[in-house]
């Protein structure tokens, strides 16, 4: 899943979560429970450089940047190696 962010000054990003789900919805439901997770590890001033969450992984939680959920993308992805 693709998930475009903002800072406060404006700058745009994109934020790539990987996981398992059988639909895009429980998709993004999932990736916002993982960032979630991160967040909260954040502000408890945890280092996080990557973290699973019901099977989906965040890595380089940028704390002050907004993840923009409305615009997140869902695709397919599969491996060459498989």
């Amino acid at each position: 899943m693709s998930v475009p962010i903002r800072d406060g000054a404006g700058s745009r990003g994109l934020h790539h979560f990987t996981g398992l789900a059988r639909s895009a919805a429980e998709a993004l439901e999932r990736v916002v429970a993982a960032y979630a997770v991160a967040a909260e590890e954040a502000e408890l001033r945890s280092l996080v450089t990557a973290r699973t969450y019901s099977l989906w992984s965040t890595a380089g939680y940028r704390p002050g940047w907004e993840p923009l959920w409305a615009e997140a993308t869902v695709s397919e992805w599969h491996s060459d190696h498989h």
